[in-house]
Parts: C-alpha cells; sequence; structure tokens
C-alpha cells in the first residue's frame, strides 16, 4: 500500500464529520447504548484526490482502547490492514491492555476480517440495533447479506499478547521488497524495479529482489528468482520458508504467483521448497504451497534417488 496515513486534524476535522455523516448517518455514533461525539474523536485516515477512503477512530477507557469506528473504502490492498495496526501502535505507547470494537451481525467481512487478526467475540447484545434507530431512524431494517440487522457483537484482542502485537512476517517481507519497487528504464532496452519479491529463508532471514527484463527474453531474471539468488550469494542457503512478491500493490485475489520459470528453479534449487508458503493474498493472508502449483513434477523421482 502507498497511501500516506494521517492523523485527524483541525485541517481535516471537517472532512471527517462529512465521512461519518454519509457513511455512519450521524457524527453521533451508538455503542452498547451510549452515544459518542464523532467530532471529537482521534483518529487516522487515508486520502485519494482530496477524498476519504479509510477512516479509523478511537477513544481510551482507562487500559482498553475502543475501535469507534473503522471504514475502508477500497478493499483488498491493505488499508484497512494498515489503519488497524497504527491504532493498536498508539494504543500500546498509551498502555492500553487491550483493544475492543463493536461491530454488528450482518456485517460478516468485518467479523471476518478482525478474527483474523486475533480479535475474539466475547459477547452479544442481541436486538441492540432496535435503541440505535431511535436515535438513527435512518439505520436499515436489512443490512449486509440481505441479514436482518437486529444485533451488536463485541469484539476484543489482547495487546499484551506479542504475537499480535508484532509486525507478522507477512508485513515485513512486504515493507522491505517495496523499498525495490520503482519501475525504471536501465537502458533503451532493459527495464528493472517493476515487479518485487521478497524471500523468507530457512534460517529467517528476509532477502529481497526485483525483475530485470531485456528485448531479449532469455535475459529475463524474475524478481522472484533475484531474491533466491541473493539468498544463496549471501547464505548460501537454498532452502525458502515464504515468498512474496507485486508488483505496486501487495498480492490480492489469486495474486502474487511465480511464473513457470520461478517455479521450477526454486523447485530445483531445493526440494523443501515445494512446502514454501506463497501468499496470495495480502489482507487476507491465503497463502498457497510451491507444490500445489507444481503437480506431477517431473524431477521428484531424481531427487527420491538421491
Amino acid at each position: 500500500m502507498n497511501y500516506e496515513i494521517e492523523k485527524i486534524t483541525d485541517k481535516t476535522r471537517a472532512l471527517v464529520n462529512k465521512f461519518l455523516i454519509e457513511n455512519w448517518f450521524s457524527t453521533d455514533i451508538s455503542i452498547r447504548g451510549e452515544i459518542i461525539d464523532g467530532t471529537k474523536l482521534d483518529g487516522f485516515l487515508i486520502m485519494e484526490n482530496q477524498e476519504i477512503i479509510g477512516l479509523a477512530t478511537y477513544m481510551y477507557f482507562g487500559n482498553v482502547c475502543e475501535l469507534v469506528s473503522f471504514d475502508s473504502k477500497k478493499e483488498n490492498i491493505g488499508i484497512g490492514t494498515a489503519l488497524l495496526k497504527e491504532v493498536e501502535k498508539v494504543a500500546l505507547e498509551n498502555n492500553c491492555k487491550k483493544m475492543r470494537l463493536i461491530t454488528t451481525n450482518d456485517n460478516l467481512r468485518a467479523l471476518q476480517f478482525y478474527q483474523k487478526r486475533g480479535y475474539g467475540l466475547i459477547k452479544l447484545y442481541p436486538n441492540a440495533m432496535d435503541e440505535v434507530r431511535k436515535t438513527k431512524p435512518d439505520v436499515p431494517l436489512i443490512g449486509e447479506n440481505g441479514i436482518p440487522l437486529n444485533d451488536e457483537i463485541e469484539l476484543e484482542k489482547n495487546l499484551a499478547d506479542k504475537a499480535f502485537v508484532k509486525m507478522d512476517i507477512w508485513e515485513e517481507m512486504y515493507q522491505k521488497a517495496k523499498k525495490e519497487y520503482h519501475p525504471e528504464d536501465v537502458s533503451p532496452f532493459i527495464r528493472a524495479h517493476h515487479v518485487v519479491a521478497a524471500v523468507q529463508s530457512e534460517s529467517g532471514k528476509i532477502f529481497t529482489g526485483f525483475s530485470i527484463e531485456g528485448a531479449s527474453g532469455v535475459m529475463n531474471l524474475c524478481a522472484e528468482r533475484v531474491a533466491a539468488l541473493n539468498m544463496y550469494i549471501s547464505t548460501g542457503e537454498t532452502k525458502i520458508k515464504r515468498l512474496i512478491a507485486f508488483r505496486a500493490e501487495p498480492p490480492k485475489i489469486n495474486g502474487g504467483m511465480p511464473c513457470g520459470a520461478c517455479r521450477e528453479f526454486l523447485m530445483q534449487l531445493n526440494y523443501d521448497n515445494r512446502d514454501m508458503e506463497i501468499i496470495t493474498d495480502y489482507e487476507s493472508r491465503k497463502i498457497v504451497y510451491l507444490k500445489d502449483i507444481v503437480p506431477n513434477w517431473w524431477g521428484d523421482k531424481r531427487y527420491n534417488n538421491l
């Protein structure tokens, strides 16, 4: 994701208020029957063409940080993940022990999103939306996916659990690889840095690579192979645990698949690479294994004879 995360300031407050009205029916946000004034909340936003495409607001209750509103207008490019991590980071800096939030029973995407990021369901508020409609009559009776919009669901994440707080390995690999993304013409014949990749070696080290292509196809090197070669040159390692490859944005919806030549090279480099994880959707952390995209590989027999 190449968007910049900004804190809500006086300069952006009017835009935030407008966004809340458009997406939450009001700047007043109802949580567990309590009305929260959204015009006074701290938060972070992401903008594109002077419009908000991502917004997260929060407040503190003792050592708990409550995520009050959370919206991403462009899905599967990392906006939601980036905003959530920014709020969690601030919560930790303010000595919060837990993150907490409310969503509704119809919001299946939100339930999936939060649970994949370490949040657990802790409480159900049956028919809570009836109370919300008393102050917000425009809230519909039928929500997303044709599901009756009735209940609020509370989710919580323990920030003391370092496994959840620490940047996960896929984000670390993505952040390192994206530094290599700056497409350029090396010469009238050669183009480079338009695809980037990162691999994690068996020892846990991360190595990056970028594509370089010439006018003659046999001279081309994909980013995946360059990253693997950098690993081998630096450490002598040949076994890879994980791979991520992308262009301007992280992989999404079965993206990031290595080409046939790269699949073959990685299999030949080390037979155990068949168990390598390849991320195909960054937002959901969906992966495939190399062996699944190289079925009935011709080299199995030779390896087995060693």
